[in-house]
């Protein structure tokens, strides 16, 4: 199941794939390069900061403090791996592949949701 994930964008995954994380208890908000999953609070309510991240980044750099104390971006380069998976105490993954990233999300999804199996759901 997890492993036939071919979305080609992360707007064709949040397609395919929101009904099954809002039943799992996921507050889900999709971005311009981002999609991000939330838990609830006693209310009912999203929490404001997010559970788990999935974004995109193209480039990366390295931070230099110059002589008036302010930082530049030098060394820009291609990032190998682009797509990133943050996940709260759990730390943060890099992947080349969009479907890898998500097979990570989905996974997380799962262990961490407070109802429903994402994976039996998809």
């Amino acid at each position: 199941m997890l492993d036939t994930i071919t979305n080609t964008s992360l707007e064709d995954f949040y397609d395919d794939h929101l009904y099954i994380l809002e039943t799992c208890g996921w507050f889900v908000e999709l971005g311009e390069d981002s999609l991000s999953l939330f838990r609830d609070n006693p209310n009912g309510q999203p929490l404001t900061d997010a559970s788990i991240c999935l974004y995109f980044e193209e480039y990366e750099y390295d931070l230099v403090m110059n002589t008036d104390g302010e930082f530049d971006h030098e060394n820009i380069r291609k990032r190998e791996k682009p797509w990133i998976v943050r996940v709260v105490d759990k730390g943060t993954a890099t992947f080349e592949k969009l479907s890898k990233a998500t097979r990570l999300l989905l996974d997380q999804a799962d262990k961490l949701s407070s109802r429903s199996r994402v994976s039996q759901a998809s």
